[in-house]
């Protein structure tokens, strides 16, 4: 629309510009030159014989007509000393006598004097030879204008369809698959909005491919751990297996300790294959319900006690510190919070060292209720390491339930800080 109303404006000037100087060079050319005298001599001739080989008078008004409408004549007028004597457009076929008119005193210079059979008189005949000239500059005018604003249309119709095109081209570029390509922005139209709103799109299609390449190579980097974690122990067991099978069959007593091995290595496996399902049944739960709001105290109570109770059956002593009486409430999913006190229990139960107490506190920082566990690592951790696929379980599940997990190993310390927003205020 915008286009269109810019072209009909320009369309519109050039008209004016082009009609007026067509017009004004007209009016110089008729006024300066003879045409149209030149022009009018020939039919004051013509009419002056018609007169003559009648005998008509300038009260013979019937043949005077019939001469002027057989040539379609616009106006012919018979004047005698500034007095009118016969008007073609009077319709009355008889005399109108002599009227005084004020226009013979101004267009005196374009009557011709005619014999007539009662005398002489001035004739003024007009045909309007110039007015031809002048439609025809007019319809020129509006010719030339209409061809302005189409072509202006036109071109500018044109620059939108390349850009169309161009779209269209980088469309496919992105179909195709390549989302890297960017996406020109030209103007500020409802096709720049689409372009714009294609680049936004284009960017999150990206980012959801970089986010799902890294799931894909962070699941394939898990699988390929699992599966050499799994392979460790099982390599054990059908050791341990094999020579309880040669002391059974040489007739030996099968020693316990190798019944006891084999049963570690079994659990150990039962434990990691426990953690990959853990892993992908918390991944398949896209959406999880919350329990309604309730005094951290309520939530974490029975979980903290089951934690210090299993860190002193493993030979751990756990140093707790009393935030106080403060009233905070937090919500979470009994099914995720279970599981991720499991995992943190065994990773202290396998990584702590027992001659340095576990350190448990209660934080509280602005809007977030935090659980910080820390204790001093055995010297020997890195060779117990596994994929670590227990935090990441524990990781994803606090991010599922609007929460975060903190994991931290430095001078020789193993601190995890679990955080939760709380739903009311801290009082």
């Amino acid at each position: 629309m915008l286009l269109l109303c810019k072209s009909m404006v320009i369309a519109v000037f050039f008209f004016a510009l082009f009609y007026l100087g067509s017009k004004t060079i007209l009016d110089f050319y008729f006024e300066d030159s003879d045409y149209l005298k030149r022009v009018e001599n020939k039919r004051i001739e013509e009419f002056q014989k018609y007169i003559t080989q009648n005998n008509i008078s300038t009260k013979d008004t019937t043949l005077l007509t019939d001469w002027i409408h057989e040539r379609n004549i616009p106006l012919v007028t018979i004047s005698r000393k500034r007095e009118l004597l016969y008007d073609s457009t009077y319709m009355a076929r008889t005399p109108i006598g002599k009227t005084d008119a004020d226009y013979l005193h101004k267009s005196w210079q374009y009557f011709h004097t005619v014999e007539f059979a009662d005398g002489t008189a001035d004739v003024l005949i007009y045909e309007g030879y110039e007015e031809k000239y002048y439609i025809s500059v007019l319809v020129l005018s509006i010719l030339l204008s209409v061809v302005v604003m189409l072509i202006i249309f036109v071109q500018g119709m044109k620059k939108r369809v390349i850009y169309i095109k161009a779209l269209k081209e980088e469309i496919d570029m992105i179909g195709g698959g390549c989302l890297t390509h960017s996406i020109v922005i030209q103007g500020e139209d409802e096709l720049a909005g689409l372009a714009d709103g294609l680049n936004k799109m284009r960017m999150s299609l990206l980012e959801t491919q970089e986010m799902e390449e890294k799931l894909r190579i962070a699941e394939e980097e898990l699988v390929t751990g699992m599966s050499h974690d799994l392979r460790t122990p099982l390599t054990g067991l059908m050791t341990y297996l094999e020579i309880m099978r040669k002391q059974d069959e040489n007739g030996e007593k099968i020693e316990r300790k190798y019944i006891e091995k084999s049963f570690d290595k079994a659990v150990q496996m039962r434990t990691l294959s426990n953690q990959m399902f853990e892993y992908f049944l918390a991944k398949r739960e896209q959406n999880i319900l919350l329990n309604p709001p309730v005094d951290w105290q309520s939530v974490t109570g029975d979980y903290l006690s089951e934690f210090v109770c299993s860190m002193q059956k493993a030979g751990l002593v756990v140093e707790y510190k009393n935030p106080g009486d403060v009233c905070a409430k937090i919500a979470i999913n009994d099914d995720f919070w279970g599981r991720i006190f499991d995992n943190i229990i065994s990773n202290f139960e396998k990584y702590a060292d027992p001659s340095i107490p576990v350190k448990l506190n209660i934080l509280f920082e602005e809007k977030w209720f935090g659980i910080r566990i820390e204790n001093k690592i055995i010297d020997d951790w890195k060779e117990k390491r596994g994929n670590n696929i227990g935090m990441k379980n524990v990781c994803f599940m606090m991010k599922k339930m609007n929460g975060q997990c903190e994991t931290q190993i430095h001078d020789g310390k193993y601190i995890v800080i679990l955080w939760l927003p709380i739903k009311s205020e801290i009082i």
